[in-house]
């Protein structure tokens, strides 16, 4: 059983963004000890959470990412340009710097799009879709997350170098077929029922991205949940290797980001952020009770089933 032993806590500044981040440990002995390192403003306002953990030392999972427009201080997230990029690549390079021996960090590469703000219904796969946008996930674009068997990749293009039979290269290679002929359309209509309104889209163009972006431009805001009840089957008809469950990012390809700066928060001043650190709270002292509206996205692993992603792009 894991007994917590240390909560620390640290203000962490970078790009045009400030936040919080708090480190907790569990674990009296080196080979059972563990950390949860969460980042954000507190009270439950936390928006990634990754966890370490002694048994795999070279290695750290992210357990939850969730955007949320109260995990920055003093300004709402989505008030910055590529804020929620921002937000992780200051995460990541934060948890390289507590953990430098770590190489790599994991991750499930098969989050999810809300496509109406603080509605569930509908979503899209922000996978597949950045898939058909730019031909990488957008873990993948944004921090070069990869699967096993990449050998090299100019960052700044699309080529890369794969090993034979690895899910990387049978990941690639099951990309070529957005470029290729589409199947006729009776075949794909008669697999896939809801395809059958989109006849005149599809017999109008050549090639699956083609069809999908078509289908961006024709439905524009709508797109999101027009697409997002069958786009998961479609890419699976078409035989897309995601292997959702196997990406990861190494530490190497993790870089300083502009602008960083760390302090630790004091001991004498924890009472003033022991929502942030955790502790009791003090006589007296006020609760806080400031409503977290979900702005957005959320990335789950570990217990969670399921995740999303709301206007990351």
């Amino acid at each position: 059983m894991y007994n917590m032993t240390s909560v620390k806590g640290y203000k962490i500044i970078a790009y045009d963004i400030s936040l919080y981040s708090k480190l907790t440990e569990y674990g009296d002995t080196i080979d059972n000890y563990m950390c949860s390192m969460s980042f954000g403003t507190g009270n439950n306002k936390f928006c990634l959470t990754a966890i370490y953990k002694a048994k795999n030392p070279y290695e750290i999972y992210i357990d939850r990412v969730e955007k949320n427009d109260l995990c920055i201080i003093n300004k709402k997230l989505k008030e910055i340009d590529d804020g929620m990029v921002k937000l992780v690549k200051l995460s990541l390079w934060f948890i390289k710097m507590v953990y430098p021996h770590v190489k790599k960090i994991t991750l499930q590469d098969d989050s999810q799009i809300y496509c109406t703000l603080g509605s569930k219904m509908d979503k899209l796969s922000l996978a597949y879709d950045y898939i058909i946008k730019y031909n990488k996930t957008w873990y993948e674009k944004s921090f070069y997350a990869e699967l096993p068997g990449l050998e090299s990749r100019l960052h700044t293009q699309l080529q890369r170098t794969t090993v034979e039979g690895s899910l990387m290269d049978t990941y690639v290679k099951s990309l070529g077929v957005l470029d290729e002929p589409l199947e006729p359309f009776e075949i794909v209509a008669n697999t896939i029922v809801a395809l059958k309104k989109y006849r005149d889209t599809y017999n109008s163009v050549k090639t699956p991205r083609e069809f999908i972006n078509g289908l961006r431009t024709n439905y524009g805001d709508d797109y999101c949940k027009e697409v997002g009840k069958w786009l998961n089957s479609y890419m699976k008809f078409l035989q897309i290797k995601i292997s959702p469950e196997y990406w990861f990012i190494l530490t190497s390809n993790i870089n300083v980001v502009p602008g960083f700066k760390v302090t630790k928060l004091e001991k004498e001043n924890m009472a003033d952020f022991f929502e942030i650190i955790g502790g009791k709270r003090q006589k007296g002292q006020k609760r806080q009770n400031k409503t977290l509206k979900n702005s957005g996205y959320s990335l789950r692993r570990g217990t969670f089933t399921e995740s999303y992603i709301y206007d990351a792009i």
